[in-house]
């Protein structure tokens, strides 16, 4: 901040200052003795500021200074509203973020309580006759050591088609052992609780149910119907996420290209047997079904 000279009167002054600021120039001024120093706070304008004094100095009852006394008045009103609106959506967002996660993301929370219920009910799914048998994909499952038994019509999705839909979802809920319920409740509450956040609680719960459905059934069929977890959910709402932010950047949703391709090199490592026993059918099936939402939803908010 320079001094760029003085006027001997206050008013004049201050009707200075308001026309500096109307040319976009923050000044304030000093009492100096007699008279009243104007100081530029932008180093780069104090040649042209100068020049500007002069001229008021030859004709402070211009026109354009008798006109910048509103015009000023209009911006500092203006500036005053904005700081206000600035200082509630700090606080609006203060709050927003202070709530309780079960507030915040209510499906995706609830997803994550379900998830850890039903797996320690059933024993991380040692013991799948747990909660009246209700939970796995088909009825009369039962696991036997290491091994699973089930009815040999499960293609024909017994149970299901006597009206117990649920079993769609169901097998999403159950895990096999902590690690396996801490990673996929982890991704559920990253990718979950994005998606709930910009989107909202309905578009939550329906892609939750699309890519349960989708996922549990490839993996149903491709390799029978001794599976759990939500790893397939995750995978698909990775995928919505992933290409509503290739097809649509300002729409809220995108993730950093680094963990894109942490997150396929893992599915892609998955389905090559290294690491185990893994329903890759789920993964597969709930990616594409995330990502074959995510296509239409942008396409569709296009056409509108």
């Amino acid at each position: 901040m320079r001094r760029i000279g003085s006027l001997s009167d206050k008013e004049a002054a201050e009707t200075f200052r308001d026309y500096l600021l109307t040319q976009e120039i923050e000044s304030d001024l000093d009492a100096a003795g007699d008279e009243w120093a104007i100081w530029v706070h932008d180093e780069d304008r104090i040649e042209e500021t100068k020049s500007e004094l002069d001229q008021f100095r030859e004709n402070p009852q211009a026109d354009k200074y008798r006109k910048a006394i509103v015009e000023a008045d209009r911006l500092r009103h203006a500036k005053v509203q904005k700081a206000i609106a600035a200082k509630k959506s700090q606080i609006n967002l203060s709050r927003q973020w202070n709530r309780p996660l079960i507030a915040k993301i209510p499906v995706t929370f609830t997803l994550i309580v379900l998830s850890a219920i039903i797996t320690l009910g059933t024993q991380y799914g040692k013991k799948l006759d747990a909660f009246g048998g209700q939970v796995s994909i088909v009825p009369q499952m039962t696991r036997v050591g290491d091994y699973t038994k089930f009815p040999a019509n499960y293609r024909q999705l017994p149970g299901v088609t006597n009206g117990q839909v649920w079993r769609l979802v169901t097998p999403a809920f159950i895990h096999f052992d902590p690690i396996h319920l801490i990673l996929d409740v982890y991704w559920l509450a990253i990718f979950g609780g994005m998606i709930e956040r910009v989107r909202g609680r309905r578009s939550m719960i329906l892609l939750f149910l699309l890519t349960a459905i989708v996922g549990n059934l490839v993996q149903l069929y491709w390799n029978g119907p001794a599976f759990g977890g939500m790893s397939g959910v995750d995978a698909g709402l990775f995928g919505f996420i992933w290409i509503s932010g290739q097809m649509d950047p300002s729409g809220g949703l995108t993730l950093p290209q680094h963990l894109v391709f942490i997150m396929l090199g893992f599915l892609m490592l998955a389905t090559t047997g290294l690491m185990g026993p893994i329903a890759n059918g789920a993964h597969l099936g709930g990616l594409f079904a995330g990502m074959g939402a995510a296509a239409a939803t942008v396409t569709l908010k296009r056409i509108r």
